[in-house]
């Protein structure tokens, strides 16, 4: 039996010396790949392996060994952050690994203690902190919060991707010492060029060079965004090419031989990683002009493929987590797209080439940008055609230029502020956004793969027409995708201390928006939560156009967010309850007048049919000293589901409402006033006998909300309570008559 066993080793360790890495290692990538998708649901996958077992029959174990380790290793990375809880900290001294953001109001950085790793932040500005820093720090670590909207920031998957499980929040700490760190190079580079240079000068320098975006404006960030150019703020192959052709120019002309040129170049390049911030897209960049070098020097014969290949093996070993960044994604995938279309760009003159590249680079990119964002600008390819010439060949350049060469800063500075007025200006000629909504897996990797094939095709037969059919492919399967929704929604959505409620009809037929939210700030400006809640769950849904936006009364925490979903989406119509207009709602009104919208106010006992929605308004019409004694109340009916929507309406008006009609056996009843004890009394809860109560509160609020009377009544009257602080966004699903309940908590284990 030993001797049986010795044959099996020796023919195993015979077929592994054979194995020939050359031309072979991007199936090893594929391997890789395929133990991910799977682990995202793309079981299917496993069929890939016969292609592997004729292709490879007797090295085909080797391949299927590194899937299943891959499968393993990422299956056991998506249940690690259930072993972390909450607990206390005493003092104890943390190694300030990465400076995360710094403001005047706070600083944001990654601390180490031991081997774990904590996202902190902290309110107190001073000292300025660097990486390298150690500080003295205590209080309560906290597992961060998971989504709590629909097609919403998981912030929790997204620091669990960095190996970060915790977050600890402190007011003060104290800084102990200061240990060498690699990162303080960028951090001392930065502030380097802080004191030299003038304010807008800096700030891209910073990001084109250094990779650190925190000086440019919120706002023009997200103008890049919307044009669909903020690539220019990953730092990647453009700037790397740059810096080895300038490099190489230099020492040449300094006479400096060819062998000693190319080392050089090597360890500029490494640095230049290292003061870079190591991001992704800048290691794969300087990473695979570092080993195509050493090909071409030592004769490896190695062709594009592989040195890809190899670069993307060594990462993912290096730091396995990194392949869920968005970063790392966008910046192999298409790498992998140009080396695959090398051959047809050989083919192409430099006219083509200059209008076919960009487009490839949309097409590749753009079912990546849709199945991350919900929307895609169509013209950000007219925006590329100009902007990444002008950015490499003029702005990039004359940053460096600058460098070398301080004194020409205010010129620097004057042509950046020209440039930004050109993007703020580009912006309302080259935005056209087309939403699609949330699309599965399995529909990204169809597209991934309809475009490779489309590739192959255009390499055979040079005929442009494919594309234009494969086009219209895509945009018929996006679109049906996104009209054929067979469910009806009731959505209340987690906005913190504020009231906001999204009804959908099947099939597209309507939408209608109740009330935005909106976070009050006791000290300095309110905080913006649009982006962060209203926006990604109506792009993420696929909505485009709301019919109906009704604005049950003026306080911020209902209509603060109302001029923000004017600007962004398409609304027909926006009701509210024929009061006064108060500041806000006069803005409000003045931005809907400016974007077409009707602005009107809804009578008592009107009836609003739109698709197969119902809505009978029953508030009453007069003029009332106390908005929230004026809220718009209206009962919902779809498809045999049925709702009670109350704004912030007290205990009179609820009498008011039922000695005047028939509520009774609701499915849904959205309690008044976030579950105050000025509303929502036993009689009124008793009547409406709802199958379920809804209540809309913030976490740890001031208020109290929801007090515990309510509490106390619906224990009394067995009816079910859902609390946006504690099962997040609360949204039902209506088919055929059958209703279902799903809700998005902030932690796994959900404690009222």
């Amino acid at each position: 039996m030993l001797q049986e066993l010795e044959k099996r080793l020796l023919k195993a360790w015979k077929t592994l010396s054979n194995f020939k890495l050359r031309q072979h290692m991007i199936y090893l990538v594929f391997a890789i790949l395929i133990g991910v998708l799977m682990n995202g649901g793309a079981w299917y996958l496993i069929f890939i392996f016969l292609v592997y077992l004729r292709r490879f029959p007797k090295t085909y174990w080797i391949y299927f060994l590194i899937f299943l380790i891959s499968f393993s290793y990422y299956h056991t990375l998506e249940h690690q952050t259930k072993l972390h809880t909450n607990a206390s900290l005493e003092p104890t001294e943390a190694l300030v690994v990465k400076i995360k953001k710094q403001s005047r109001e706070k600083q944001t950085a990654i601390l180490e203690i031991g081997s774990e790793r904590i996202y902190w932040t902290t309110s107190s500005v001073e000292p300025k902190l660097m990486p390298g820093d150690i500080v003295l720090v205590n209080g309560e670590l906290n597992v961060p919060m998971a989504a709590t909207v629909p097609n919403g920031f998981d912030f929790k998957q997204y620091l669990s991707h960095k190996k970060v499980y915790l977050t600890l929040y402190t007011n003060e700490f104290e800084l102990i010492g200061h240990q060498f760190t690699i990162r303080q190079w960028q951090y001392e580079l930065a502030q380097q060029i802080e004191m030299n240079f003038p304010p807008l000068t800096g700030a891209y320098m910073k990001a084109w060079l250094l990779g650190m975006t925190d000086d440019l404006e919120e706002e023009i960030q997200t103008l890049y965004s919307e044009l669909g150019i903020i690539h220019l703020f990953a730092i990647s192959g453009l700037h790397v090419g740059l810096l080895s052709f300038l490099l190489r120019f230099v020492l040449k002309r300094l006479g400096v031989i060819e062998e000693l040129s190319q080392l050089i170049v090597i360890v500029a390049l490494v640095l230049f990683m290292v003061i870079s911030g190591g991001s992704p897209s800048i290691v794969r960049a300087s990473g695979m002009s570092i080993l195509l070098m050493i090909n071409k020097r030592l004769r490896l014969n190695l062709s594009s493929l592989d040195v890809f290949s190899i670069l993307f093996l060594v990462n993912v070993c290096l730091n396995p987590r990194q392949i869920y960044q968005l970063g790392f994604i966008y910046s192999y995938w298409m790498t992998f797209i140009l080396i695959c279309f090398q051959p047809t760009f050989q083919k192409l003159g430099t006219k083509s080439l200059f209008f076919f590249l960009p487009f490839i680079a949309q097409c590749a990119s753009a079912p990546i940008q849709l199945y991350f964002y919900d929307e895609i600008n169509v013209l950000s390819y007219l925006v590329n055609l100009w902007v990444i010439p002008l950015v490499s060949l003029c702005l990039l350049p004359l940053l460096i230029l600058t460098i070398l060469i301080p004194f020409i800063a205010p010129l620097t500075n004057h042509l950046l502020m020209l440039f930004e007025s050109v993007i703020v200006g580009s912006a309302s000629l080259f935005t056209w956004n087309w939403i699609v909504g949330e699309f599965s897996l399995n529909l990204l990797l169809g597209l991934l793969l309809l475009f490779l094939g489309n590739g192959y095709v255009f390499e055979k037969k040079r005929c442009f027409s494919n594309y234009a059919i494969s086009i219209i492919l895509v945009i018929f399967l996006l679109e049906s995708h996104r009209f054929f929704v067979s469910e009806s929604q009731f959505t209340m959505l987690d906005v913190g201390q504020g009231d906001s409620v999204i009804i959908q009809s099947s099939y597209r037929r309507c939408s209608v928006v109740v009330d935005t939210g909106g976070t009050y700030q006791f000290t300095g400006k309110p905080k913006p939560i649009f982006s962060t809640t209203l926006e990604p769950f109506l792009k993420g849904e696929g909505i485009r156009t709301i019919d109906y936006l009704i604005l049950t009364h003026g306080d911020f925490d209902h209509v603060g967010e109302a001029v923000s979903l004017l600007q962004t989406f398409e609304v027909k119509e926006v009701l509210t309850n024929g009061q006064p207009l108060n500041e806000l709602m006069k803005e409000i009104e003045e931005v809907a007048k400016e974007v077409g919208t009707i602005f009107r106010q809804v009578k008592q006992e009107e009836v609003l049919t739109c698709g197969n929605q119902i809505l009978t308004f029953l508030q009453s019409n007069q003029i009332k000293s106390d908005e929230n004694a004026a809220s718009l109340v209206f009962t919902l009916e779809m498809d045999g589901f049925s709702a009670l929507l109350t704004g912030d309406m007290g205990v009179s008006e609820e009498a008011e409402i039922l000695s005047r009609y028939q509520l009774n056996q609701l499915t849904v009843y959205k309690a008044a006033h976030h579950g105050s004890k000025t509303s929502n009394s036993n009689s009124f809860l008793r009547r409406l006998s709802p199958m379920i109560t809804l209540v809309s509160s913030g976490r740890k609020n001031r208020y109290g909300h929801p007090s515990v009377e309510l509490i106390e009544n619906l224990k009394q009257l067995e009816i079910p309570l859902l609390n946006t602080q504690y099962d997040g966004s609360i949204q039902f699903k209506i088919r055929r008559d059958r209703l279902s309940i799903q809700s998005f908590p902030p932690y796994v284990y959900n404690v009222q």
